[in-house]
């Protein structure tokens, strides 16, 4: 059951990850108002986004990476 639970929580954090990239080719996700804030030339809004972007995806592989290694030592 750890495994299964451990490979659920990776394959959101990759999911999170692909979300972001499908939204800068335009394919909706979350990159999508980055994209479109970068379309517009409101470069403070892209920026802003872009950073909070990169704080979002950290802060889930930080806990992903956390919970995985509290399942494979059993604690």
């Amino acid at each position: 059951m750890s495994n299964f639970a451990s490979t659920t929580i990776y394959r959101f954090e990759i999911n999170v990850k692909y979300a972001t990239i499908l939204g800068m080719v335009g394919a909706g996700g979350i990159g999508a108002p980055l994209i479109f804030a970068i379309s517009a030339y409101r470069w403070n809004d892209a920026g802003a986004l872009l950073i909070g972007l990169i704080i979002f995806v950290l802060i889930i592989e930080m806990i992903s990476t956390r919970i995985r290694k509290k399942l494979a030592t059993g604690e």
